[in-house]
């Protein structure tokens, strides 16, 4: 089943094709030398990470 969090995700990025990541797969990436901005929030729901990737993703 899916977080309720992320069809929130779905309506403020119609369009935009999502993929789950595993939770360490998840900070990988984000400390990865290609992440440039992170912003981290005050939110507290379960599953509420996000990754935006622009350009060209590998």
């Amino acid at each position: 089943m899916e977080p309720p969090i992320f069809q929130e995700f779905r309506s403020l990025l119609p369009g935009t094709p999502f993929t789950k990541l595993p939770r360490y797969e998840f900070y990988e990436e984000v400390a990865s030398d290609d992440t440039c901005l992170v912003i981290a929030t005050g939110e507290k729901r379960i599953f509420a990470n996000i990754l935006l990737c622009m350009g060209v993703v590998s």
